[in-house]
């Protein structure tokens, strides 16, 4: 058994290096500009204009509560994952002497360690971008809560909807930056798990195509407010969608959020488990 988890280990280890030297990568710089125009900036803006400093945390939560922000963070997840697994890895299934279970094992090792990677690099650099303007406070700023109250012709603009009234009335700080990194660590790896899973079956450009979908349909339908954003997870991963605006109360309950995203990965990683004797590197479309 211990030479099982070794093996595993080293495989995920084996991955995470590939991953992280990857030409890929230049994709983070285009999404980190993103952000920074798209919630830092004007997050900053309304810094200086209230005269109230920003809390570190709260850019993080913007950008993990903002449905275009996460349109591209996991279009970005995917474009870096796109070639999970890596093909030339399955030569350490013969190099080692594992199973296709135990090499299957250190893949979904790997995918967790990535996603997790990629979910802690997002919250440190929305922490840097908002430097000189914000201080280590577990409490909204009163910048982002009374906005609209001294600037009461903006209601509806970006900044209520970058931290809605939906969230910090009905979430303190310290629960909406656990709430909003844990889903989105979910989402993600929901994604990535799907990918994994089609290309099991041999069927890799398939499961690109329904991450993408599923992605687009979720962006489509919260955009909407369409009761069918619930059959996607982006609706799942988005706090204050969960909440009414004002009185505490839930338009959907979060528990049924937690079984859909983190019982969905679950579901997922027993699938790849049970099937990861079919995979074959031949035919893989």
């Amino acid at each position: 058994m211990f030479e099982k988890i070794r093996t595993s280990v080293y495989i995920a280890n084996t991955e995470f290096k590939r991953w992280i030297r990857s030409s890929k990568l230049i994709i983070v710089p285009l999404l980190l500009i993103a952000i920074r125009n798209l919630v830092a900036e004007p997050l900053i803006e309304a810094s200086v204009e209230t005269g109230y400093s920003l809390s570190f945390f709260e850019p993080f939560i913007a950008l993990t509560n903002s449905g275009f922000v996460l349109l591209l963070m996991p279009l970005c997840f995917l474009v870096l994952m796109a070639d999970f697994p890596h093909k030339a890895l399955i030569d350490d299934l013969y190099h080692i002497r594992s199973s296709k279970r135990v090499w299957m094992s250190g893949q979904l090792l790997f995918a967790v360690l990535a996603d997790m990677a990629f979910v802690l690099f997002m919250f440190l650099s929305s922490i840097v971008m908002v430097i000189g303007h914000a201080d280590f406070k577990f409490d909204y700023s009163k910048g982002i809560t009374h906005y609209t109250a001294i600037f009461p012709d903006r209601y509806g603009g970006l900044i209520g909807e970058l931290v809605p009234r939906n969230l910090f009335n009905q979430m303190t700080m310290g629960e909406s930056i656990i709430m909003t990194a844990l889903f989105l660590f979910a989402y993600l790896l929901l994604m990535v798990l799907l990918l994994l899973f089609f290309t099991i079956l041999g069927y890799r450009k398939l499961g690109v195509l329904t991450d993408v979908l599923l992605i687009l349909g979720g962006t489509v339908t919260c955009a909407a407010k369409s009761e069918y954003q619930w059959l996607f997870p982006m609706a799942h991963t988005i706090p204050w969608i969960h909440f009414s605006e004002y009185l505490r109360k839930m338009k959907y309950p979060l528990w049924k959020s937690e079984i859909y995203l983190f019982g969905g990965c679950l579901m997922m990683i027993v699938l790849c488990i049970v099937f990861a004797r079919k995979y074959e590197m031949i035919n893989q479309e």
